[in-house]
């Protein structure tokens, strides 16, 4: 269980009013520095106006390793 994923959002639209329609988890990491450093590659690499793309610190239920909660880092 690695406590950090870098998270794809997507939006309804490019638009200040936007609503997330969609969010994936591209990938879980041990450690914070890294899961900022794949979000920069991601960025730079693969941006689209309608995503957008964020880390957060997962918490996970200790009786089946489900997510349980996910704290927005940045």
């Amino acid at each position: 269980m690695k406590p950090f994923a870098l998270i794809k959002l997507t939006y309804s639209s490019d638009s200040e009013d936007a609503v997330v329609m969609e969010k994936e988890i591209i990938e879980t990491f041990e450690r914070e520095d890294m899961a900022y450093r794949s979000m920069r590659k991601w960025m730079t690499s693969f941006h689209l106006a309608e995503e957008k793309y964020c880390v957060m610190k997962l918490h996970y239920l200790e009786s089946n390793n489900r997510i349980v909660k996910a704290e927005g880092v940045y």
